[in-house]
């Protein structure tokens, strides 16, 4: 049972926009990555069909924009540093700012989720490339829309984020790069945004909206924490195929199921404290279908038996 509708008048347009940024990352303009692309798609159909207030419009730009932005490999330097920090906490401030002031903590929530769901997914994409990070995170886009009462906004960042993920499938010279957070600001933060303003009259529904991140996170933490023990456990040689083919089958999975617990809670006066239940659930099946998955990925190979 799903929310709302598709909405076609937002749908189109946001598809149309998303069409151009998956062209844009096919033609691998300014060699920006993905999830770069996949944030400018959906910051622009969220503001040319959703029509955020003007910080928040500002605020997106700015963190779609710093996606865009060319930087040399490695960390950067004492002023890079320090101008990339200045523009995406502006950013932050500015799309915190614009979020309903009636529900405690809201821009907060905003900021520690945008911050921790780039960072992860970054951690992600450095193990597992960009393709199933970008599927993974389609799924939230789909949790969210089902889970929160104005599905305008999660619509249009659904509609313009499917081109970008259907054409980064399409293509075989998309790797796994170091882990970058700031391709990723942009996509998360209108994810973010649209969950949260969008569920300004259910706060709890919009909390559970947020918990459809689910693999993306659990995944990123899974990497990031026991990445060494792990990669350990690798075979010499390399991956094996029908292991990294399991692994990512069983985190879609799990992340299918993770968003359909979190988009259960359809109470039109549902309050925050309701949702943590739904919340834990759900976390805590994503947190299992990650371990699992690195579990399958990372297991020694059995030594061959020989015959008598």
């Amino acid at each position: 049972m799903l929310d709302g509708p598709l909405h076609p008048e937002v749908a189109w347009p946001a598809l149309g926009i998303g069409v151009l940024a998956a062209a844009a990352a096919t033609l691998r303009l300014g060699r920006r990555p993905p999830p770069a692309w996949a944030g400018v798609a959906t910051v622009a159909a969220l503001i040319a069909v959703a029509r955020p207030a003007t910080a928040a419009c500002i605020g997106l730009v700015l963190l779609a924009f710093v996606g865009l932005v060319p930087r040399p490999p490695g960390p950067p330097g004492l002023v890079g540093g320090a101008a990339l920090c200045v523009v995406v906490g502006v950013g932050l401030a500015l799309l915190g700012s614009a979020l309903p002031g009636d529900v405690d903590g809201w821009a907060l929530a905003s900021w520690l989720t945008i911050g921790a769901v780039s960072l992860l997914a970054a951690v992600g994409e450095a193990d597992s490339g960009p393709r199933l990070l970008l599927v993974l995170i389609a799924g939230t886009a789909a949790g969210i829309w089902a889970a929160v009462p104005d599905t305008e906004a999660p619509v249009a960042v659904g509609a313009a984020l499917l081109p970008v993920v259907l054409a980064t499938l399409g293509r075989r010279d998309v790797g796994r790069a170091a882990a970058d957070p700031v391709p990723w600001l942009g996509l998360v933060a209108a994810m973010t945004w649209a969950c949260l303003d969008g569920g300004r009259a259910r706060p709890g529904a919009a909390a559970a909206g947020l918990a459809a991140y689910g693999v993306v996170v659990t995944w990123g933490a899974a990497v990031l924490l026991a990445g060494s023990i792990v990669s350990g456990h690798r075979p010499a040689g390399g991956r094996d195929g029908r292991r990294v083919r399991a692994r990512s089958t069983i985190l879609v999975a799990t992340q299918a199921l993770t968003v359909l617990i979190a988009a259960q809670w359809r109470d039109p006066h549902i309050e925050l404290a309701d949702a943590w239940p739904t919340v834990a659930a759900a976390m805590v099946v994503a947190s299992i279908g990650a371990a699992v998955a690195a579990v399958v990925e990372g297991r020694p190979e059995s030594p061959p038996r020989h015959s008598a």
